[in-house]
């Protein structure tokens, strides 16, 4: 297995694949795993399969060395989030978003966790 290495070509002979190859380097084997999550339909689509993926953010703020913690995580019904305790932290999750492979961060969303943890907690 190696992992951290970018695939840029699958070879193929009659319906079989042979080998993937990197920019520096060619992988032979019998077998091979397309396990490159939201990004797999890129090279899918060399093989001429079609992976109807999108991408998903999930929004969350994490608080380490908070002055007090739950037992228990919470589920926080009416604004659609959750605290989830750690040993030393504490998270607050809230929304999903499903827009496309982007770094973009929806302030909107940030505002809306902060203010349902204000409001619980």
């Amino acid at each position: 297995m190696v992992s951290g290495t970018e695939i840029t070509k699958i070879e193929q002979q009659k319906g079989k694949i042979t080998a993937v190859c990197s920019e520096k380097e060619v992988f032979h084997s019998d077998i091979f795993l397309l396990a490159n999550g939201v990004h797999s339909n890129l090279l899918a689509k060399q093989l001429g399969y079609d992976f109807p993926m999108t991408a998903g953010k999930g929004y969350s703020m994490t608080y380490n060395q908070p002055a007090f913690t739950f037992k228990q995580p919470v589920y926080l019904g009416d604004d659609s989030g959750g605290i989830t305790p750690f040993s030393d932290a504490l998270r607050i999750g809230g929304t999903m978003e499903l827009s496309g492979l982007n770094t973009r961060l929806d302030k909107k969303r940030i505002q809306g966790i902060h203010l349902a943890a204000k409001k619980i907690l």
